[in-house]
């Protein structure tokens, strides 16, 4: 059963930026820091995604911890989805 940080990932406020698409660019690099990691799983929701960033993942426990990366819209997956994930199912996620 997945688990999920009381905290979001840092991500850029949108009062920081004059410009949305200089928002959208740190936004993208974001995301491409983490795929570049190995960290990245994403789920649909609604017209885009919702991004993960994966804390742990063991084989051991079967408990893997994720983050919630809130960039675009910022979308969320159901609760109960997380906690019905296992080890594998995000390994199988990664990166895709």
């Amino acid at each position: 059963m997945a688990k999920l940080t009381p905290d979001p990932y840092p991500t850029p406020n949108y009062d920081e930026y004059d410009s949305i698409d200089v928002l959208m660019d740190r936004e993208d690099e974001i995301l491409s820091e983490l795929r570049e990691n190995n960290d990245l799983i994403k789920f649909r929701a609604a017209d885009g995604y919702a991004f993960y960033r994966v804390v742990a993942v063991s084989d051991v426990d079967d408990e893997p911890v994720l983050q919630h990366v809130p960039v675009g819209d910022a979308y969320r997956i159901p609760s109960a989805h997380i906690r019905g994930l296992r080890s594998q199912d995000v390994k199988s996620r990664l990166n895709k």
